[in-house]
């Protein structure tokens, strides 16, 4: 159990570091179009 656990927290991680990652490459995308900056998607 504590292995399962210990996967799925390291996992959750990736994934939160993979999301962090796209929400910065979104904010750089749509400054690019002229949409307004939202501070709040950092």
């Amino acid at each position: 159990m504590k292995d399962e656990t210990k996967k799925l927290k390291e996992e959750n991680v990736e994934l939160t570091k993979n999301v962090h990652k796209l929400e910065l490459e979104n904010t750089k995308l749509k400054a690019k179009l002229g949409e307004e900056f939202d501070e709040d998607s950092i």
